[in-house]
């Protein structure tokens, strides 16, 4: 099944919500498990999982792990992932069971996209659940921020190993890019 979402269509779905630190964000789900099969049904580990975070000014996410893979590509404002200051566009990867953080929105707040190709219960604040967190290899990859050509896909995390990589594309709607990423190795 294939799914999608546009902003447009999710702002009717926009909610407020607040960490146990006091840190607030709004959430805009552009694609979610169906209603059918979200929370307790196997199926919903299956469906890919795609919000916009909208985090407050000044405001800061902990440190965290998650249960899937997921990127990030922050779109608005600016601040940092860790040490490492980030603005639009860029790109970030964790792998499942990786922690990173905290996420620090600067002045005029920090605006992402979480990507993943399976849903995810939610983050996972260190140091309270490290004993949860699945053994295996950790990895997370921050990209430096690129400013997208118009109609040209840009590697942004060049293909790995493993296979993790990441382009950008800036395209106008019904464009077809002028130089397509290759994929594969």
């Amino acid at each position: 099944m294939i799914r999608s979402g546009i902003l447009e269509g999710t702002q009717a779905n926009r909610r407020r919500l607040v960490l146990a630190n006091g840190t607030g964000y709004w959430r805009s789900d552009l694609i979610a498990a169906p209603p059918a099969v979200s929370g307790c049904s196997p199926d919903a580990d299956w469906s890919p999982q795609a919000f916009l975070v909208e985090q407050d000014a000044g405001k800061t996410i902990l440190p965290h792990f998650h249960e899937q893979n997921e990127f990030q590509v922050v779109v608005e404002g600016d601040g940092s992932f860790g040490r490492h200051p980030v603005r639009p566009v860029t790109v970030h990867y964790a792998g499942r069971n990786t922690g990173y953080g905290p996420i620090n929105a600067g002045p005029g707040g920090l605006w992402y996209l979480s990507l993943r190709a399976h849903t995810d219960p939610g983050a996972r604040f260190l140091p309270e659940w490290r004993d949860r967190m699945g053994k295996g290899p950790k990895r997370h990859i921050l990209a430096d921020p690129v400013s997208p050509t118009e109609g040209e896909a840009q590697a942004v995390i060049e293909p790995q190993p493993d296979g993790i990589a990441a382009w950008v594309l800036n395209a106008a709607p019904g464009a077809v890019p002028a130089r397509r990423p290759r994929i594969g190795r």
